[in-house]
């Protein structure tokens, strides 16, 4: 790892967090660092000492405080009577897709993690979104690798190029992790993904406050005034076309995204599957 300060004097792109990636090169026992700027050299070096006597050790939470608790909330017949607003598309959409099982088999059960836990979830997704991008830049460098994708090779220098102006541009998405004593394990990254949103953000929100009996935060609390921020500021779109399959859960997802960016005083349109699109005689409709 480089550490260096000063270097540009501006606000990291959206997502990147870090300054800029410097090639490597170990020979015969020589490291050689390929800077990106002329007129730049480098002043020293940080030598690294494997004696921990003087390091402060990384603090770890006791592994018991990583389970999941189940609880049960007290049923005095709350969710009885419809608690979701009819009258909202978003919300409309999600009951008629889930009519038969709201959030999950029990509605009075609900699941807590302790702040420990929130805190681990965290660190581990910073550090595995930036592995996951490594991963795919490794891939889209080579050849042999973009293969095995079985991706048509007439889209490679799309793929690419796409890659090398948007990389950082992901807006959100979504890590499966599993989580117990023994510690965290991630099943995949479902990356530009609003799967769950509409749960995180509104619903269990909704069942909450129906509830009345809660105390505990919301997973995804301030999601949608976050995500709308990152539409408002860190993009300059003054229309964006939503692209959903035509398939019921998808349908408040998309509903999900156009209420953020709605929020974000940017117009929207919802187009489902391929047959929403085609040409005119000067654009992609």
């Amino acid at each position: 790892m480089i550490a260096e300060q000063n270097v540009t004097f501006a606000p990291l792109p959206l997502g990147q967090q870090w300054t800029r990636e410097l090639t490597l090169h170990v020979e015969d026992g020589y490291y050689t660092i390929e800077d990106t700027f002329d007129d730049s050299e480098i002043l020293g070096w940080m030598a690294y000492n494997a004696d921990t006597t003087y390091s402060l050790p990384q603090p770890s939470p006791s592994p018991e405080l990583l389970n999941i608790q189940c609880a049960q909330r007290l049923n005095s017949g709350q969710f009885e009577t419809s608690w979701l607003d009819s009258t909202d598309q978003l919300e409309q959409t999600y009951l008629q897709t889930n009519a038969n099982k709201l959030l999950n088999d029990d509605i009075y059960r609900y699941f807590t993690i302790s702040e420990s836990a929130e805190h681990e979830l965290a660190k581990a997704t910073n550090e595995l979104h930036l592995m996951y991008l490594h991963a795919t830049d490794k891939v889209l460098q080579d050849d042999n690798l973009l293969a095995l994708f079985d991706i048509p090779k007439i889209l490679w220098p799309r793929l690419r190029l796409s890659w090398q102006k948007h990389r950082h541009s992901m807006l959100t998405g979504r890590l499966d992790f599993c989580m117990s004593d023994k510690g965290l394990k991630v099943y995949e990254y479902n990356a530009d993904s609003a799967s769950c949103h509409t749960e995180a953000c509104l619903i269990i929100q909704k069942w909450a406050e129906q509830g009345g009996d809660i105390a505990e935060n919301s997973p995804a609390e301030d999601l949608l005034n976050e995500l709308a921020s990152v539409w408002k500021y860190s993009q300059e779109y003054s229309f964006v076309h939503i692209m959903q399959d035509d398939d019921a859960e998808e349908d408040y997802h998309a509903l999900f995204m156009q209420k953020v960016l709605s929020l974000a005083g940017i117009e929207s349109k919802i187009l489902k599957g391929l047959d929403c699109i085609h040409w005119n005689c000067g654009s992609i409709n």
